[in-house]
């Protein structure tokens, strides 16, 4: 209730200025997608003819090379959608109920599941439940609620990861599918999803374990399938084939991918420091110096693989050339940060738990 009152605060000032709920860019095309799904059955709505067609005649115009972020071409030719295919799935039932505003609906949904997910995580893990500690590092020591009043897929994506996470603690196979839906958000959530799927168990066993792969090779199967009819191969995926246009002509792009070491290298002010860094928008991470010596000294197996796999997440988003493609902090590392929070929170958290802890002995 304290995320979602945040939330609706921030979204009525975001209308009062006018920011549409589906910002132009990705957003507008998996709107797109949804929209074609209910009126046409398909995965290819007219926007993207249209976006072609300007494409086209703006490369032969202008004699030079057209880049494009909305669609790419699958194997048998069609126009499908390159951004989360999940987000555009999901929202059907809400836009065809609601109309547009169900796009808005889905992300408040998005952001409980998000919220409540970590809470109990940290109430499973921790063993205290910290309802003030989360909503308070949620809702002003991240920038999720930046993401919370468009139709933001980076929000979702993180929200099926600790929604899957937290699933895992009790129920393997599930939480380790709920995981993999991500896949379908961003194909590279495979990073994070394969460590925490192995390791991120309160109580590890080897039963555990194999229940968590079976969980997650299921879905994966389903993601490879979906490759397979979208795209011709198991293994690829529309990061892959991103057409472009020269002069006239259509020729396919090679997206920027992680693990760049030129570009991991670089720029580590802004990288720090500038508004698509890990500051100002992460002020959980001021305390950073603080936080990892109590993590170690409380360290349990879902907080150590979750911090390992932040870092590693980390690592890997600042290697990719596109690291700084964000508005409001970087939405790359929302995951990363919440992995960080299952630290943070109970370490912030204290103070809380004493207050409990006082009401209990007076009572």
């Amino acid at each position: 209730s304290i995320v979602a009152f945040f939330s609706l605060t921030v979204s009525y000032v975001a209308y009062l200025k006018g920011i549409p709920v589906l910002i132009p860019g990705p957003e507008v095309a998996i709107g797109a997608v949804t929209h074609s799904i209910i009126n046409n059955g398909s995965l290819s709505p007219g926007y993207f003819d249209e976006t072609y067609r300007e494409a086209v005649e703006l490369s032969r115009e202008s004699s030079s090379f057209v880049w494009q972020d909305v669609f790419s071409r699958s194997h048998d030719g069609r126009l499908l959608p390159k951004h989360s295919i999940f987000s555009a799935i999901v929202a059907v039932p809400f836009v065809y109920l609601l109309g547009d505003v169900g796009f808005w609906i889905v992300q408040q949904l998005f952001l409980l599941l998000l919220s409540y997910s970590t809470y109990r995580l940290i109430r499973f893990d921790y063993g205290h439940s910290l309802p003030w500690s989360t909503a308070i590092s949620i809702c002003f020591f991240t920038p999720t609620l930046f993401y919370s009043f468009d139709f933001s897929y980076e929000l979702q994506g993180c929200a099926v990861i600790m929604a899957g996470l937290s699933l895992l603690q009790s129920y393997p196979a599930s939480g380790a599918f709920v995981m993999g839906l991500s896949l379908f958000v961003r194909p590279s959530n495979l990073l994070v999803i394969v460590p925490l799927a192995i390791c991120a168990h309160h109580r590890w066993s080897h039963r555990a374990v194999a229940r968590s792969l079976a969980g997650f090779v299921t879905i994966l199967g389903f993601w490879c399938a979906t490759n397979w009819v979208l795209w011709g191969n198991p293994l690829s995926t529309s990061y892959s084939h991103i057409p472009g246009f020269q002069e006239g002509r259509e020729v396919f792009l090679k997206h920027p991918l992680g693990f760049d070491l030129d570009v991991f290298l670089s720029d580590w002010k802004q990288k720090i420091i500038s508004r698509q860094g890990l500051l100002p928008y992460n002020l959980c991470l001021l305390s950073l110096p603080w936080v990892l010596p109590w993590g170690f000294k409380h360290r349990t197996q879902v907080r150590i693989t979750s911090m390992f796999t932040g870092v590693a997440y980390t690592a890997f988003i600042f290697s990719y050339p596109m690291w700084d493609a964000s508005v409001y902090g970087n939405r790359f590392l929302l995951i990363a940060v919440y992995l960080y929070l299952l630290i943070f929170i109970p370490w912030i958290g204290s103070i809380e738990l004493a207050h409990q802890k006082g009401d209990k002995s007076r009572r």
